[in-house]
């Protein structure tokens, strides 16, 4: 679990930098960049019975997202260290409807969120003309083997 977050980490960073690097961090990629970042502060907070400080569709500059990003996975490496992951989770919707989700389901969730996200930037970039960043998983272990 610990390299699937730190993969969402990674491309997390690599897609601001790259944006903000093609001059293409437009409000359409500075929403859903920050969508992500969001979510995982949510997810956090909930998984640690606290309340989130950032809103769902808040926005923030790239510097601010990678600052959470760091954040983030220093909290989501504590989650792991110190719980179970079969422990389940009581929290409300952001529409406030309960649900109990184990802890191993909550990150998996938060990394494919990431995923499916960054995916949408990708498609922008495409779109204007901008190849995006390789983002597969494969790619992203085939250079961590190399470096």
């Amino acid at each position: 679990m610990e390299k699937l977050l730190e993969f969402n980490f990674e491309l997390n960073n690599t897609f601001c930098d790259f944006t903000v690097q093609n001059l293409s961090y437009n409000d359409k990629i500075k929403r859903l960049l920050s969508h992500i970042i969001n979510a995982q502060d949510i997810w956090i907070s909930r998984i640690k019975n606290e309340m989130s400080s950032l809103e769902i569709w808040e926005e923030h500059s790239p510097e601010d997202l990678k600052k959470y990003n760091e954040l983030h996975l220093e909290k989501f490496k504590e989650i792991i260290s110190s719980r179970n992951y079969d422990e389940t989770i009581s929290y409300n919707s952001l529409s406030g409807k309960p649900y109990t989700t184990s802890i191993e389901d909550i990150l998996t969730h938060v990394a494919f969120h990431g995923t499916h996200h960054r995916a949408q930037v990708a498609q922008i970039l495409s779109e204007n003309g901008i190849k995006p960043p390789a983002s597969d998983y494969i790619y992203y272990i085939r250079k961590a083997k190399t470096t």
